[in-house]
């Protein structure tokens, strides 16, 4: 399964989509919950800014003998607490009097304003709000009535240096404000309905999510197989193509874009292993059709003797002597065709033996020359060689061959009468060997097949001159294998030129 495309793709989409899901459902709730708590901090900040108007209102004098008749009472019971371990103080957690609606140390003239705003300025008018006005280091001042369900208020012992200062505690929303003289205003309201409220958007969500995220599972598997389908009918096809049946191609019609690459690739494989095949084929037929040539010539002579000497009784030796030349020849020629085919064999399978190193190529293609010398001379062919020094590196008995070759076909190939110019020099893009020939050319439509193998031009090259369309197939195997460029210029004025570049040394 880990090596399935198919589970790999689902997994990573099944994880990706309850990554957003999740992150959604957090961002909603916590968006709910910012709202909620800014509308209820508000009512808050509003009620405690109303009770904070009228402290301001009571005149210093009266605010302190207020606190300091508290003060003067025995048994008073509104001093705050000893601060706990926990950090907080209990506020308005101590009853007040039977039938007294007012505990409060300020003068009762001042006591009535010390009130909360009306319910219908909030907007939840059936939550109650409670209130405790206290001053540090004193003590209560005032609170309102607490309902049996709620009955203190907690403050932390430390109180924040800037105010307004909110926080929740015990499903409590508090808020402290700071008043004058020395005074602070804790207002605060439950919000169990809030919560509530946010429990119940958090488990819709969530349920919402759940089956959003299964039936997108669901689905994207099924996207994930339409989308593999593709792939699918590729391998299809890919496993009908053999030996036998390589013209057969991948359909890219119905392909979309992103795999029509992949298809136009695999096709331009198989039309390189059509093409492959086709050539292997042909090669084994040319190959076969130069072989049966010889042979024949070679097995027709010796039966041609064989009965000549049945017969002959005294009959000169000369006959026999020509006989046995020509079938030396044929014998020859076959050998050397298969020397040719073993090299190129090897070259294709990249184990042509090369000894690479540096050396001057001008002596080899001068002796090269010489060894051709008989043969222009034969042919009445004049050679012109411009030979300059150039260290190359490579194979010398490999290159050599490149230059042999290259130079007969000049030679055989030529007009009589005609020139066969030769150059070695060194040029920016390497060592450059040039052969050039003032024969009647290479027609323009032949000229991409002069380097295949048994090719051969019908108006110049014939089997008569003795060459086998092997020349040149083995000259560009060289002068691969050793990184460089062979090309060819050709034209029926000016005869073809051949053109080596090489590595220098």
């Amino acid at each position: 399964m880990v090596k399935s495309l198919r589970w790999r793709i689902q997994i990573w989409y099944s994880a990706l989509l309850a990554l957003v899901l999740v992150g959604f459902t957090a961002f909603v709730v916590l968006r709910l919950r910012e709202q909620e708590f800014r509308r209820i901090d508000t009512e808050l900040e509003g009620a405690a800014n109303s009770l904070v108007s009228v402290l301001r209102g009571v005149p210093p004098p009266e605010l302190t003998r207020g606190i300091a008749n508290r003060e003067s009472t025995p048994g008073d019971d509104s001093q705050p607490p000893p601060r706990g371990r926990t950090g907080w103080e209990r506020l308005g957690a101590w009853d007040d009097p039977p039938g007294d609606t007012e505990s409060s140390s300020l003068p009762r003239r001042w006591q009535r304003n010390l009130v909360l705003p009306p319910a219908f300025l909030f907007r939840n008018e059936d939550i109650p709000h409670y209130f405790i006005v206290w001053q540090a280091g004193t003590g209560v001042l005032a609170r309102s009535q607490f309902s049996p369900a709620v009955d203190e208020i907690y403050v932390p012992t430390t109180l924040p240096a800037t105010a307004p200062y909110l926080y929740s505690r015990r499903e409590m929303r508090t808020i402290i404000q700071r008043g004058p003289q020395d005074t602070f205003v804790a207002v605060s309201r439950s919000i169990d309905r809030e919560l509530d409220r946010l429990n119940h958007w958090l488990a819709g969500l969530l349920l919402f999510s759940l089956s959003l995220f299964g039936a997108a599972t669901v689905g994207g598997g099924w996207l994930v197989g339409r989308a593999l389908q593709p792939l699918e009918r590729m391998s299809a096809t890919a496993a009908t193509i053999s030996a036998e049946n390589l013209a057969q191609r991948i359909d890219v019609s119905a392909i979309d874009t992103e795999l029509a690459q992949l298809a136009d690739t695999l096709n331009g494989t198989f039309s390189r292993l059509e093409e492959s095949f086709t050539r292997q084929a042909a090669f084994t037929a040319d190959a076969s059709h130069e072989l049966r040539t010889p042979l024949t010539t070679l097995l027709g002579r010796l039966e041609l003797l064989l009965m000549q000497i049945k017969s002959a009784g005294e009959q000169p030796a000369a006959k026999f002597t020509e006989e046995v030349r020509i079938c030396l020849r044929a014998a020859q020629r076959m050998k050397g065709l298969v020397e040719q085919l073993l090299l190129l064999a090897k070259a294709d399978a990249g184990k042509l033996p090369l000894e690479p190193h540096s050396f001057d190529l001008a002596p080899i293609v001068e002796e090269c020359l010489e060894l051709l010398t008989p043969l222009a001379e034969a042919k009445q062919i004049k050679i012109q060689s411009t030979l300059k020094p150039a260290e190359v590196l490579g194979d010398p008995q490999l290159l050599s061959q490149v230059a042999i070759n290259l130079i007969t076909n000049a030679i055989q190939h030529n007009k009589p009468l005609g020139l066969v110019r030769v150059e070695v020099r060194d040029q920016p893009e390497g060592i450059v060997l040039q052969v050039a020939d003032d024969g009647p050319g290479i027609p323009l439509a032949d000229q991409t097949r002069v380097f295949e193998r048994f090719f051969r031009v019908d108006a110049s090259r014939s089997r008569d001159g003795g060459g086998n369309g092997l020349g040149l197939a083995i000259t560009r195997s060289i002068v691969q294998l050793h990184h460089g460029e062979i090309s060819l210029e050709s034209s029926t004025e000016k005869g073809t030129t051949v053109r080596v570049v090489l590595p220098r040394g």
